[in-house]
């Protein structure tokens, strides 16, 4: 009767886990659609997955508005710089690689290579900025750090989100879960593998950050 008893527990801990994450992922995209707010969302819903990756979320939708709003300004500044520079780089490898545009193949390499690490950046800038008070330098700046410092991390990260992409490629079914839980369910495993070095960062100052850990310093957000 006890294991049924748990068993049930555990199935009903679970389901109100991926209702969480359903209605999270719902409000991320939404607030992602204007596309110049995409990075506000994102920043909001780490802030909300690292919450409830350590057992202390609460209204799921107040405590995302409340982080949409705090980081609205850095956001979307660090996010059109982002995007736009990506459509760049994208539409000029993509016209290399098809041929439509004549360049030296170090460029195609070179724009590969910053697109990648754009990217790679991504997976840290709004994690931080979601959970920490710095600058724009500081958080991009921090963010380029991690991703070269913890290799094996940035890599299981990149994999986890890349999955609802290729699935989108590869599955036409994939599609309706892929809307309903794509974001949500990838960050909240990505807010699970960073949470421990988060957890150093706050207890150590900024000792993932040593060559400028007076500049950088990172203090958590309240709320």
């Amino acid at each position: 009767m006890e294991k049924n008893d748990e068993a049930e527990g555990t199935l009903q801990r679970f389901l109100n886990r991926m209702t969480d994450l359903l209605c999270l992922n719902l409000i991320t995209l939404a607030l992602c659609l204007p596309v110049i707010t995409a990075g506000a969302s994102l920043t909001a819903m780490h802030f909300v997955l690292l919450k409830m990756v350590r057992g202390q979320e609460g209204y799921i939708v107040p405590t995302f508005m409340r982080s949409f709003r705090k980081n609205l300004r850095q956001a979307v500044i660090i996010w059109t710089v982002m995007l736009l520079y990506g459509l760049f780089a994208l539409a000029n490898l993509t016209g290399i690689v098809r041929g439509e545009v004549s360049a030296p193949v170090w460029l195609a390499a070179l724009l590969g290579i910053s697109v990648l690490t754009e990217y790679l950046l991504a997976l840290y800038i709004f994690p931080l900025l979601s959970r920490y008070e710095n600058t724009i330098a500081h958080t991009l700046s921090n963010a380029l750090t991690l991703v070269f410092r913890k290799p094996l991390l940035t890599i299981a990260m990149a994999v986890i989100t890349a999955v609802p992409f290729v699935l989108l490629t590869r599955v036409r079914a994939a599609l309706p879960p892929v809307l309903l839980l794509g974001l949500s369910v990838p960050g909240y495993a990505c807010a699970a593998l960073y949470d421990p070095l988060f957890k150093r960062i706050e207890g150590t100052g900024s000792g993932d950050f040593p060559e400028q850990a007076d500049d950088n310093g990172q203090t958590p957000q309240s709320g």
